[in-house]
């Protein structure tokens, strides 16, 4: 009888365990997806000679905390902004935005994944007009942590589908392990 008792709350175990990573999975994974794409965007751009302007562009992830490599341009006559269409799951077409630089080597896109129109449009904006002008050096920092008031929404949104779910399953695990030990004491 005891074994069966046992049994029955293993398999107890077992779907509360499994009903709480995938109730809380699927928060967790949007939210994941929301702050990798978070971080901040630099470019600094140098003008070497009166007719040469050599660029770096980095961005980081994760609210700051993770640093991708800085991408080098030498030589960059202008910038361009582009527009990305693409098909989202229900087969609707999405806009996203990304700018070009324009070298002496061809056309350098730094980035293939999309920013915010407003964001692409002041870059190639301010940018076009330092390469136009006599000006020694340009500067250009977007902190996207604080751009987008949805990101802290979603935040919140997914947060207490996350703590239920994890809750479920330590609670799970709490009851697992007291009959794991009342079954210890029967054997003495």
């Amino acid at each position: 009888m005891r074994d069966n008792t046992f049994a029955i709350k293993f398999i107890k175990f077992i779907f509360s365990f499994i009903f709480g990573s995938v109730f809380s999975f699927g928060p967790m994974t949007m939210l994941y997806m929301t702050l990798s794409q978070t971080g901040i965007l630099r470019i600094n751009c140098d003008r070497i000679d009166p007719q040469q302007v050599n660029c770096q562009i980095s961005r980081s992830k994760f609210f700051d905390l993770v640093q991708q490599e800085s991408l080098n341009y030498e030589l960059v006559n202008s910038v361009k902004y582009n527009v990305i269409k693409s098909k989202d799951s229900d087969g609707d077409t999405v806009h996203s935005y990304n700018l070009s630089l324009l070298t002496e080597f061809g056309e350098k896109v730094p980035f293939e994944e999309g920013l915010f129109t407003s964001t692409v449009t002041s870059i190639v904006s301010e940018l076009n007009s330092f390469l136009q002008s006599k000006q020694k050096s340009f500067r250009y920092t977007l902190d996207e942590r604080f751009v987008e008031a949805n990101r802290y929404f979603v935040f919140l949104l997914v947060l207490p589908f996350i703590i239920i779910g994890w809750g479920i399953i330590y609670v799970a695990f709490l009851e697992f392990r007291q009959s794991i030990r009342n079954k210890g004491r029967a054997f003495r």
